[in-house]
């Protein structure tokens, strides 16, 4: 069988007119390397010149580093029911082409799950239980119930919630479908959550402004241990925003929306650690994939910081400053 640089090189012999025009018309030179050479041709008047270099590096050991699939936790073959009627999968287990990107950026969230969990044992005496906080059609909350129950082998309970009625409806249907006992969605506001029993982790994947800080204000009052959030469309203090000493941050308003996310999040970051939460703030994936990338990951310290007052002196200092009143600054004042 003819490699098709050899393939080609045939054709150019014969066909040096017809290669040239097609050169002509959208571009002047083609370089083309298999395994063992570089193939160059340039158009040049009214013939094609042509090169052959022999390759210094194993351009084959290259293909294979490149080629190399990412070893995800989670893979396209695996069989997750619950994302062939969530259009994520085809029938077969494949991954749907349009889907690529939703299937990296929940693939990525479980990645952050896992190293949060990974020395971590759960419950003994009842389920380890996950409240995802505005799960929409649930691709996170469905793919993270397949993670805890067939992957780590965890006895867990897991609970969406999210304010649309049909689509709460066909998530528990989807769960219903696959006996998934221990997985239900429910409908309302997060804002009235009010579950007594105790909850070990919050997640939220894009919860659309101030709802992410009614999630993190319940993992608070609740004593949550693991918080994984990635917030979505912070506009509330952007629409508040005034400075005495930046204001010339507010003469660019594509400056002043990115500056007020970045606040929204820094203070969310601030009143965790205040009420005694390790955070950090780290990209959750390319801007390829996403422009809301920045995911606020946060773990209970188990002994008292020494002085966790200086983060909430340090949240009013930039509410004073910028002429803002957060949400979740509000509703932890009023608990």
């Amino acid at each position: 069988q003819m490699h098709f640089c050899q393939v080609f090189l045939s054709f150019t012999k014969f066909r040096t007119i017809t290669i040239f025009s097609f050169f002509g018309t959208f571009f002047m030179q083609l370089e083309i390397c298999d395994e063992e050479f570089s193939y160059s041709f340039r158009a040049a008047r009214k013939r094609v010149l042509f090169n052959r270099k022999k390759l210094k590096n194993n351009t084959k050991e290259i293909q294979k580093t490149q080629n190399r699939n990412k070893n995800y936790i989670l893979n396209e073959g695996m069989k997750i029911k619950a994302l062939v009627d969530l259009g994520v999968f085809h029938a077969d287990f494949t991954l749907i082409k349009k889907s690529y990107a939703k299937f990296k950026q929940i693939n990525r969230f479980v990645e952050f799950v896992d190293d949060m969990l990974k020395n971590v044992t759960p419950p003994a005496d009842r389920p380890f239980t996950v409240v995802d906080f505005g799960c929409g059609k649930s691709y996170l909350t469905f793919i993270l119930y397949y993670y805890f129950t067939e992957i780590r082998r965890w006895n867990v309970k897991m609970t969406g919630m999210d304010l649309k009625e049909d689509v709460i409806d066909s998530c528990n249907a989807i769960s219903a479908k696959y006996q998934y006992t221990n997985l239900e969605f429910v409908c309302g506001d997060i804002g009235r959550y009010n579950e007594n029993s105790p909850v070990d982790m919050i997640v939220t994947l894009h919860a659309c402004d101030t709802a992410t800080d009614y999630a993190l204000f319940h993992a608070i009052n609740k004593n949550v241990k693991y918080i994984i959030s990635v917030p979505c469309c912070q506009h509330e203090l952007n629409k508040q925003f005034k400075s005495r000493n930046f204001q010339m941050l507010g003469d660019y308003g594509l400056i002043q929306e990115r500056f007020c996310a970045l606040l929204t999040d820094t203070i969310r970051a601030e009143l965790l650690k205040s009420r005694n939460y390790n955070v950090q703030i780290m990209e959750f994936v390319d801007l390829a994939h996403t422009p809301k990338n920045a995911m606020i990951r946060a773990e209970l310290r188990k002994q008292p910081e020494p002085d966790c007052s200086r983060h909430l002196k340090n949240v009013e200092n930039l509410m004073n400053e910028f002429s803002v009143t957060p949400t979740l600054y509000t509703i932890l004042n009023k608990s």
